[in-house]
């Protein structure tokens, strides 16, 4: 059995945190170009010069064992064709990088979000990544205006919070 409570001492509340499940959710979703679409693209030219190299390749054979207007016509095509397809896929390389870049705009990095939230003028603070919220307690000083405060910069699971060295929540203004 548990000893009663003295009077007017409730539970204790868990300390409010942030919830940054949303900025989390903007680095999950945001979309550099996709590697595969890089990797496309190389092997497609790839193809493309081999199938080239091959149709020059025939052609100078037949050439020189045929003297044929025909097999320097393929080595004509062959080189033309290729060409083409490397640069028109080169295009459209570029074309797929500029939508993307155009499209999507990096979501703020750690520092910014935290400097957004608590309306801070900056954060100085060992992050390891800046796209995903720390996995251990951190020392960090924060500055709002003219003033320099040290904080514990606390993380866990999609929510953060910043606390003074009494253990207090640090204001948000």
């Amino acid at each position: 059995m548990l000893p009663p409570r003295p009077k007017g001492q409730g539970l204790r509340k868990p300390k409010k945190m942030k919830d940054f499940s949303n900025w989390l959710e903007a680095w999950k979703n945001y979309p550099p170009v996709p590697d595969w679409l890089n990797i496309l693209g190389t092997i497609v030219i790839g193809v493309l010069l081999v199938l080239m190299a091959v149709g020059i390749i025939v052609g100078f054979i037949g050439a020189f064992l045929r003297d044929s207007l025909l097999f320097v016509r393929i080595i004509g095509i062959s080189l033309v064709s290729g060409f083409m397809g490397v640069f028109l896929v080169m295009c459209v390389s570029g074309l797929i990088d500029n939508y993307y870049e155009q499209r999507s705009t990096a979501p703020p990095t750690i520092r910014e979000q935290i400097s957004k939230v608590w309306n801070l003028d900056d954060i100085d603070c060992d992050f390891s990544s800046k796209d995903k919220l720390p996995t251990e307690d951190l020392k960090c000083v924060v500055y709002r205006g003219d003033k320099k405060t040290k904080v514990t910069l606390h993380a866990s699971e999609n929510k953060l919070g910043l606390y003074t060295q009494d253990g207090k929540r640090f204001p948000i203004k």
